[in-house]
């Protein structure tokens, strides 16, 4: 099942907290450095899923194109 925008931005709001607790020295129990960056991977791929989703809504059917610092180009996935 794809993510939503609300999954998106209800688990990037819940990490953004995280992580401000571990800055301040006040984790919640659980909260450790390995903890959010397993989260935020955990984010990106509900970020790949829900651009696959919109981009298959718009029809847009192939990944487009980025310019690279080398001049030359590559696919976003």
């Amino acid at each position: 099942m794809a993510a939503s925008a609300s999954e998106v931005n209800k688990a990037l709001s819940g990490l953004y907290g995280h992580v401000r607790r571990l800055e301040r020295d006040e984790p919640e129990p659980g909260e450790t450095r390995e903890a959010a960056l397993r989260a935020q991977a955990e984010i990106w791929d509900l970020l790949r899923d829900m651009r696959t989703m919109m981009r298959r809504d718009l029809g847009v059917t192939s990944a487009p194109l980025l310019a690279q610092p080398s001049g030359r180009t590559r696919a976003v996935r």
